[in-house]
This record gives C-alpha cells, sequence and structure tokens, in this order.
C-alpha cells in the first residue's frame, strides 16, 4: 500500500467527520418565548480613532471657537479661514460679509476668548437662577 495514499484517505475521513460534527452543533432551536419579532435599534457606537493626534484635536479647538464667534448672532454675516502659519500656530480669518473688513486671530486669543466668553455665560446663568 502507498503511503501518501494512506495519509491522504485518512485526512480525508478527518475533514469529513469535522464537517459532520460542525454541521450537528451548527442548528440551534431557540425557545419561542426568547424569539422577539419586533425590529431592535441599537445605537451606533463612537469608536475613539487611536490615530487621532494632538495637532487634530487643536485644530478641532479651533474650529469649534471660530464656529461660536461666526455664529454668535442668528443671521451671519461673517465667514472664517483658518490657516498655519510658518511658527505652526493656527490663524482664524474672519471676513465681514457686509463691508469686506478682515480681523486676525491667532490661536491663543480666539481660545482664550471662547473660554471667557463661556465662563462669563456659566456666571449669568448662576446669577439668574
Amino acid at each position: 500500500m502507498d503511503i501518501a495514499s494512506l495519509g491522504a484517505g485518512l485526512a480525508n475521513q478527518q475533514n469529513n467527520a469535522a464537517l459532520a460534527g460542525a454541521a450537528k452543533t451548527a442548528e440551534v432551536a431557540i425557545p419561542r418565548s426568547q424569539a422577539t419579532d419586533q425590529i431592535v435599534k441599537v445605537p451606533p457606537v463612537e469608536k475613539k480613532d487611536a490615530t487621532r493626534t494632538s495637532e487634530d484635536r487643536r485644530f478641532g479647538a479651533v474650529m469649534d471657537a471660530a464656529k461660536q464667534i461666526a455664529n454668535s448672532f442668528a443671521v451671519s454675516d461673517t465667514k472664517f479661514t483658518i490657516f498655519k502659519d510658518g511658527s505652526g500656530q493656527y490663524i482664524t480669518r474672519f471676513t465681514s460679509l457686509r463691508d469686506g473688513s478682515v480681523r486676525y486671530f491667532p490661536e491663543p486669543d480666539i481660545i482664550r476668548f471662547t473660554e471667557s466668553k463661556a465662563a462669563q455665560r456659566e456666571a449669568f446663568y448662576e446669577a439668574s437662577a
């Protein structure tokens, strides 16, 4: 008898046995008391991006601050652009849509401005309560 054919026959028998066993365990009956006909909505999972750098967080903070300033009124008449200067600092340029005037805010100033406005709002709410 050939050793190669003997080994192939043995491997074939093991695969068939494994597949037959898997088919038997895959069939699971769920009792009717546990089954539901309603669709269950699962809230989306928010994945935290491990690759998000401190640079992205800085840019996000500047973007949020610029949006707060630009949208301080119901009808906004300003647009803003964020760019990075040679030293690596974010600069926000606000342009008035009425007269075309331009204002520049460096990153520390715009963050400090929005933090002070948030503190003023909190003090106002505490005083009015």
